[in-house]
């Protein structure tokens, strides 16, 4: 029965006169709250108007663009991300994506020397001059670790990173062991609190070390990345892969040999546990930076579940600067700064605010600033991260630029 139907029933009853005071004082009760839920029900018909409304004004924010980047640039943005979003580098276990960047590295200039410093970082220092700007993204992404082989065979393992516990419940996963990769399922325990079971096909734990399994093994869901017509890609740790290509999009286009600055390129760990890798860097560092220019994901609220009014950059608008987040707020000076570069260089760009933390965050207490660029993203930390080719193709015309101009 409607809400307006159960308050008529319930007068009628009040009205017969056969109730005790106690039946009818709860009735009166009820008749107020199912009031309250009407005014709610209205409220939030006029909400959700209201938000129709909203997304129907920010059609005209979405510029259409559909020739600004060419097919062969978009082919070779997707081979780049690829080779990184298929390596496997779940937090503390990053090895297979530094071994992939020093390989990619070396194929844009062999004579460049990167250092892994001792928290695992990547590090390529180019340039010179007292001036130093750092752009930093982090190779780690979200995953398992083992912390047990059960005696049936079955594998417990805990979080690593932050994400909702369904995101690995009931999904295909590929557990790394010293004797490379075994496939897997992967189910939430009863109890959530006892985390996850892994099962490799293993019927005792002997068997399973037999196989290579061992405590702190990680594991991570099936890597691949799928295009999505033209110009979009969906995969798995995105986030933040794809600020790792960026990078080294940028690299290729960039005349290091004319820099007046120094300029710190950086893939660093664990981020997703804390910014670790950042922490150490940025305290290790022996040099000023002036600027921490982290590069990761703009979690986006272009998509038809999320409030429009928060955290809106529309994929295909190009990159986004992360003006304000939970950690960071950035000079309006220095925004204006990278928007007149962008602008100089023809580079749309978005500025947007969200949640969440970034790596240049861990530079400021030592002096910097921290200004994020990003790429809009739907369905973060999900199976199907989702963004737009050409915005990652300009990300990386941006940091080449604001590594030269800025």
């Amino acid at each position: 029965m409607k809400p307006l139907g159960l308050m008529l029933a319930l007068a009628a009853l009040l009205a017969t006169g056969c109730r005790t005071a106690e039946d009818r004082d709860q009735d009166e009760r009820l008749i107020d709250a199912l009031n309250d839920n009407v005014q709610m029900a209205h409220a939030m018909q006029a909400r959700t108007k209201q938000d129709a409304q909203v997304r129907e004004a920010l059609k005209g924010t979405r510029k259409q663009l559909p020739g600004r980047v060419s097919h062969e640039a978009l082919d070779h943005t997707a081979d780049t991300l690829a080779e990184l979003v298929e390596a496997r580098g779940v937090v503390g276990h990053e090895a297979p994506v530094r071994e992939v960047l020093i390989e990619l590295l070396r194929e844009i200039n062999p004579r460049w020397r990167p250092v892994t410093d001792a928290a695992g970082n990547l590090i390529l220092t180019l340039g010179r001059g007292e001036r130093t700007l750092v752009f930093v993204a982090h190779m780690d992404e979200i995953g398992l670790e083992v912390d047990e082989i059960g005696a049936e065979g079955l594998l417990r393992a805990h979080k690593q990173g932050g994400y909702y516990d369904h995101t690995f419940d009931g999904c295909a996963i590929e557990l790394i062991t010293s004797r490379g990769i075994l496939p897997g399922t992967c189910r939430l325990a009863d109890d959530p609190d006892e985390g996850y079971l892994i099962d490799v096909g293993a019927e005792t734990a002997d068997q399973a070390r037999e196989w290579g399994v061992a405590v702190g093994d990680a594991a991570t869901r099936k890597k691949e990345l799928t295009r999505l017509g033209p110009h979009r890609a969906a995969g798995t740790s995105n986030d933040d892969r794809v600020g790792c290509a960026a990078l080294l999009l940028a690299l290729e286009q960039l005349d290091t040999e004319a820099l007046d600055r120094t300029v710190v390129f950086a893939w660093v760990t664990a981020e997703e546990i804390g910014l670790v890798g950042a922490d150490h860097m940025a305290r290790e560092m022996d040099r000023d930076v002036e600027v921490a220019f982290p590069v990761d994901t703009f979690v986006t609220s272009d998509n038809p579940r999320d409030d429009p009014y928060y955290a809106y950059a529309p994929l295909g608008n190009g990159p986004v600067l992360r003006a304000l987040d939970s950690r960071s707020q950035t000079p309006r000076a220095v925004l204006d700064r990278v928007r007149s570069i962008a602008s100089r260089h023809r580079v749309p760009l978005q500025t947007g605010t969200m949640g969440g933390g970034n790596d240049g965050s861990r530079f400021v207490p030592e002096g910097a600033i921290d200004c994020p660029l990003a790429w809009p993203q739907r369905n973060s930390h999900s199976r199907v991260e989702t963004m737009d080719l050409r915005d990652v193709h300009d990300l990386g015309r941006l940091v080449a630029a604001v590594a030269a101009e800025y």
